[in-house]
C-alpha cells in the first residue's frame, strides 16, 4: 500500500531500511459483517509457504514476533474498519541470498463483527500472548502490548 494506505503503491521494490505497508480484507457485501485477523505470515523465497529458508513474522495466532527484534518498526495499526488489517513491516532480505523476490503468505481469519473480543486474560492468552515475552495482538480496535504487565497503546 502507499504510505497514506489510500491506493495499492505503484512500485513493488523496495530496499533495506523502507518499511512495507500491507493491508488484508474481507469483502463486507452479501452478508452479515465481519471482522478480520490474522493467525500467521511467513516470507519465503519461493511460493511455496512451506519451503526453507523462511521467516514467520506473525505466528502464534497474531503475534507480530518481527516487533520483539531489535531496532524493528514492524506494528499493526489501527483497524480503519473491522473487515480490514494493516501492518507495517519492515523490509529484510534472507541472509546469504542474493535472490531480490520475497513471497509473503498469510492464514487469515474472520469472525462475525457483532462477535465481540473480550480483553479477558484467557482470551489474550487465546490470541497468541505468552507470559513473559512481548507479543503485539489486534483487539477490535485497540492495539495491546502483552508481555509482564498489559499496556494499551494509542
Amino acid at each position: 500500500m502507499a504510505d497514506d494506505w489510500s491506493s495499492p503503491r505503484t512500485s513493488n521494490v523496495f530496499y533495506l531500511g523502507d518499511v512495507l505497508n500491507i493491508e488484508a480484507s474481507v469483502s463486507q457485501a452479501d452478508h452479515q459483517p465481519l471482522r478480520l485477523f490474522v493467525d500467521s505470515c511467513v516470507a519465503t523465497l519461493v511460493p511455496d509457504q512451506t519451503s526453507t529458508p523462511r521467516y514467520a513474522f506473525i505466528k502464534n495466532h497474531g503475534c507480530l514476533t518481527d516487533a520483539k527484534t531489535t531496532g524493528s518498526s514492524s506494528q499493526f495499526m489501527p483497524r480503519p474498519q473491522d473487515g480490514k488489517l494493516r501492518m507495517k513491516l519492515d523490509a529484510f532480505r534472507f541472509y546469504q541470498d542474493a535472490r531480490s523476490s520475497i513471497y509473503i503468505t498469510c492464514l487469515l481469519k474472520v469472525t462475525a463483527a457483532s462477535q465481540r473480543v473480550s480483553a479477558e486474560p484467557v482470551i489474550l492468552a487465546a490470541l497468541g500472548a505468552v507470559v513473559g515475552l512481548v507479543c503485539v495482538a489486534v483487539l477490535g480496535t485497540v492495539l495491546y502490548r502483552l508481555g509482564a504487565t498489559d499496556q494499551y497503546l494509542s
